[in-house]
């Protein structure tokens, strides 16, 4: 019971506080035993992730909205129920409603219990509207479909939207050729698969290994080729400009090892967070830098050889380990975030060199 309530508690202050799913994740599972954390981790980003298919549900199984206090968890329940094999229905049902007893000092145990129950073998009735349809079974918003749609096509939109690939991560080679990488991963018997674009692996297994660290980082495709777009050489001086969480800086300045990297976030917080990281991936040749991008830098002006603008983006491109992104953005955020990267363009223009890239 206690990891259906630690579950409870990152959910409700997700969808009701605005939490961020992975860092309260991160905190609460370093005080939860080892064998309740994959539990907790499963429920949460299930929970989150099917967010508005379990809505559409309970809206089906209950006259009325339940009330905030038992709203979320009713939304563990039903997932519970449907999702997770190694717990009977009426244990997960039975569970539930001890964490109801818990929070609402048994005023609404009984509405909880019943919805559950019935949720059991309830036959839900799906929306006709194709567009509306995959946004109930796939939990994106229908806003989000209807643009895909109109971008790619009804079909290639449904075709991204399905994708959800975990279990293999994109795995950034460091000291080390890809060759003797794979055949260090064939060695300690670690799932990999070698792609056109590179090498993705079961991220777990391959960070439980005694693999050095030092040799590779976790790192999507789409960010590699940004920086490999750029064709940098080793001696570049280069400027990126919201770096967070420094990803391609690190791998910029790993290229350019005669040359110098300056990382720039508009966020203390953020800024902290590259500190730790460059630190742990040992990059000597990078200066950190707060900074708001939309304002002009005098001390830039034609001082670089390369700028990166990695601008603020909707990150629905990420949802897929940041779930909550689907529940927090809407039109107007996107729109909002294309002037703010037109700003940011045309001040970072300014920072090139001539004969520069930006």
């Amino acid at each position: 019971m206690n990891y259906i309530y630690k579950a409870y508690k990152i959910v409700d202050q997700v969808l009701r506080n605005g939490a961020y799913s992975s860092i309260y994740l991160s905190q609460v599972l370093d005080l939860t035993e080892e064998n309740d954390k994959k539990l907790v981790t499963k429920i949460v980003y299930g929970v989150l992730e099917n967010d508005i298919n379990l809505q559409y549900k309970i809206s089906q199984l209950c006259q009325k909205k339940p009330k905030n206090s038992v709203y979320n968890l009713i939304k563990i329940g039903i997932y519970m129920i449907e999702n997770m094999d190694g717990i009977k229905n009426y244990a997960a049902v039975k569970e539930t409603v001890e964490i109801a007893k818990k929070i609402t000092k048994n005023s609404l145990t009984g509405f909880v219990n019943g919805v559950l129950k019935k949720a059991i073998d309830f036959a839900y009735e799906y929306p006709e509207n194709e567009i509306e349809r995959l946004s109930v079974i796939h939990s994106y918003p229908v806003w989000f479909i209807e643009k895909m749609t109109c971008d790619y096509g009804f079909a290639r939109a449904k075709n991204i939207i399905e994708i959800k690939e975990r279990e293999f991560v994109s795995v950034r080679v460091r000291n080390q050729n890809t060759t003797d990488f794979s055949n260090l991963l064939t060695e300690k018997k670690i799932p990999f698969e070698i792609r056109d674009c590179g090498i993705f692996a079961k991220y777990k297994k391959l960070n439980d290994s005694n693999i050095p660290k030092h040799i590779y980082v976790k790192q999507s495709r789409s960010s590699m080729y940004a920086v490999e777009s750029m064709n940098i050489e080793k001696e570049d001086v280069i400027l990126d400009v919201c770096a967070s969480p420094g990803g391609k800086s690190a791998y910029m300045s790993e290229i350019a090892e005669k040359g110098h990297v300056t990382s720039c976030d508009l966020h203390v917080h953020r800024v902290k967070l590259m500190e730790s990281y460059f630190a742990r991936m040992k990059r000597e040749n990078i200066e950190i830098e707060q900074r708001d991008a939309t304002i002009l830098c005098e001390k830039y002006i034609d001082k670089f050889d390369k700028v990166l603008v990695d601008a603020p983006c909707s990150a629905f491109g990420v949802a897929a380990s940041k779930p909550e992104i689907k529940m927090k953005k809407n039109m107007d955020n996107v729109l909002e975030l294309s002037e703010i990267q037109n700003k940011i363009l045309k001040v970072s223009s300014k920072y090139v060199k001539i004969g520069g890239t930006l």
